[in-house]
């Protein structure tokens, strides 16, 4: 499904487990190839998985994305499982 990013918000949780890091070579990929991975975010527009790709978007000045929306039974759980490679 497409979705607006601006209706998009990053999960909390995010931050307090994963540590910033750079994006110019996800940018790079994204401005060639277009976004390969949908984001996956709730129902409620939080994303679980594709902080980097929503950001590297908004660098890029991107409007939309596609995302794949997922009912989890934890999110703090399903948002590490979704990151771990």
């Amino acid at each position: 499904m497409k979705v607006s990013l601006n209706e998009l918000s990053g999960h909390p949780a995010n931050e307090r487990i994963y540590e910033p890091t750079d994006l110019e070579d996800l940018i790079e990929s994204i401005s060639d190839n277009d976004l390969l991975e949908p984001i996956v975010i709730t129902k409620e527009r939080r994303i679980i998985s594709g902080h980097r790709r929503y950001a590297a978007m908004v660098k890029l000045g991107r409007n939309h994305c596609e995302a794949r929306v997922i009912k989890p039974k934890n999110e703090i759980i399903t948002l590490i499982e979704h990151n771990r490679h």
